[in-house]
């Protein structure tokens, strides 16, 4: 009889899932079919800084959770030289990011570590985008930030603080990929016509 209340009271505090969701989850709790382009999503993205110094920024787009925030895409640390403004165009896939019980909508969030300051301090800026719901199926987002002592002053680590302390202040370096990268078109048809579908 204990065994059976304990086995109701543990009935009662499971969240209850509808039947949908329950066949499309496997063992590993990942879906095993969505439709194409579902939770996909696209950036255009643009960081600057007005000062004559060399200056750095280390770019990160992430999912935001409910207590852990995962990073989807970590952009090659870049340093520039003045008033050249930096540009990344990246597709993502976003599916997978979030729990289908307890949140299936997911929130991009572009994380950027930068030191475009006259005093060389390193600040961070977390900028949230609009929630994209499980349903739809392609998203474009873009930005452009003027890093001028954008966003909060931060002490950082000893393994965040190493290409900061490494990087030569005299020279800038070659742009790796997705930096210098854009499309045509923004948004870009392959995106356009995901959601026609």
């Amino acid at each position: 009889m204990k065994l059976q209340l304990l086995l109701l009271a543990l009935a009662l505090l499971i969240e209850p899932v509808h039947l949908n969701r329950i066949r499309a989850i496997d063992a590993n709790s990942r879906v095993i079919k969505k439709p194409n382009g579902q939770m996909k999503a696209e950036f255009l993205g643009s960081v600057s800084c007005p000062l004559n110094i060399v200056w750095c920024v280390q770019l990160l787009y992430m999912e935001e959770d409910n207590y852990i925030h995962e990073v989807v895409k970590q952009l090659p640390f870049i340093c520039s030289y003045g008033s050249r403004t930096l540009t990344n165009y990246v597709g993502l896939d976003y599916y997978g990011t979030d729990s289908l019980i307890f949140d299936d909508a997911f929130e991009p969030r572009v994380s950027l570590y930068h030191d475009c300051s006259k005093n060389n301090q390193t600040y961070r800026y977390d900028h949230k985008h609009w929630r994209q719901a499980h349903h739809i199926n392609c998203s474009s987002y873009d930005y452009d930030f003027n890093l001028l002592e954008l966003g909060e002053a931060v002490d950082l680590d000893d393994s965040r603080n190493k290409p900061w302390t490494q990087r030569n202040r005299t020279k800038t370096y070659d742009m790796p990929a997705p930096w210098g990268r854009w499309p045509a078109k923004f948004p870009t048809d392959y995106c356009v016509k995901m959601n026609s579908k």
